[in-house]
């Protein structure tokens, strides 16, 4: 089983199950490391059994210790004191509830106030540095859950089970109109019409995208829907409802309707996954931001903006 250190290194102590087991097929089999992985710390002299350098086709026994030592990548953000919400960090990685209009990393367009940078600082407040690696990704615009892994191990893991359709994101959207099926099924590839706009749409030959969505609350000309991804394609939210005929509440992207939040109305906010080394199983959910939350309100108390909603 793991012994808990740091984000630089997997400790890995020999039991009953593993024993008589080479080095090698304990780490892919029990510590979840890729082949190439091994190999490549097998070369930097980083495997080592009971503290020493070992062969990877070397056998273990009850009691060893098998150490990976990761390669180690500095973070090269600039650190700002750009808030970053903390939902939940351990040695592998960090869970953050992000706020909208702030871009996740630096650009040449947007070279710094990043989420980033906010991170930069968030760790070497801690007192450690390591490369930003985010797993998934949100639009400028777009609130809730980001996740940052602190090395590529705990990368390599988590985007394996993303692989295999083990981890789940659901976001939560307003869209115009009401959407009168009480959940339902958007199976339409996704592409890129021309590579010098951002535009995505449905397109015969674009990418298999499948959004699964739940209705949550129906207003007058407004619906709020609970999306769950099947697949990970670039604006597939907001490109699948539009193409529906219910864009979403504020995307003048993929609308030319009223703004009335100043963003597109949607929030990552429930992710559910394995964590690293332990396996465990978590959920884990952020509450929708102010902005949103108060227009869901004014919807709930008036009548006045529905004409606003109208597709």
């Amino acid at each position: 089983m793991f012994e808990q250190l740091g984000h630089d290194r997997l400790d890995f102590r020999i039991e009953e199950a593993q024993s008589g087991m080479k080095v090698i097929d304990v780490m892919v089999k029990w510590m979840d490391l890729s082949v190439r992985q091994v190999r490549n710390g097998k070369n930097r002299k980083d495997v080592l059994l009971n503290g020493r350098p070992v062969s990877v086709n070397g056998f273990v026994r009850t009691g060893d210790l098998i150490t990976y030592l990761l390669e180690v990548e500095e973070n090269y953000f600039e650190p700002e004191a750009i808030p970053v919400a903390v939902v939940f960090e351990n040695e592998d990685l960090v869970l953050i509830n992000k706020q909208p209009f702030v871009v996740v990393h630096p650009t040449r367009s947007y070279p710094s106030g990043t989420i980033g940078n906010g991170l930069a600082m968030h760790f070497k407040k801690n007192g450690i540095n390591p490369k930003i690696r985010f797993i998934n990704r949100l639009d400028r615009d777009t609130s809730g859950l980001l996740l940052i892994a602190k090395n590529p191990y705990a990368q390599h893991v988590v985007t394996e089970q993303m692989k295999r359709d083990e981890v789940e994101k659901r976001y939560l959207a307003l869209v115009h109109g009401r959407v009168e099926a009480e959940e339902g099924t958007i199976d339409a590839p996704i592409g890129r019409p021309d590579e010098d706009q951002v535009e995505r749409s449905v397109m015969a030959d674009g990418q298999p995208s499948t959004t699964h969505f739940w209705v949550r609350e129906r207003f007058e000309n407004a619906t709020l829907v609970e999306v769950r991804l099947e697949t990970g394609r670039t604006h597939q939210i907001r490109v699948h409802f539009s193409h529906l005929g219910h864009p979403l509440v504020g995307d003048t992207l993929y609308h030319e309707g009223s703004d009335l939040i100043g963003r597109q109305a949607l929030h990552a906010f429930k992710l559910c996954f394995r964590l690293p080394r332990t396996g465990e199983y978590r959920s884990f959910e952020a509450p929708l931001p102010e902005d949103f939350e108060r227009l869901l309100t004014q919807l709930r108390d008036s009548d006045a903006l529905s004409d606003a909603f109208k597709i």
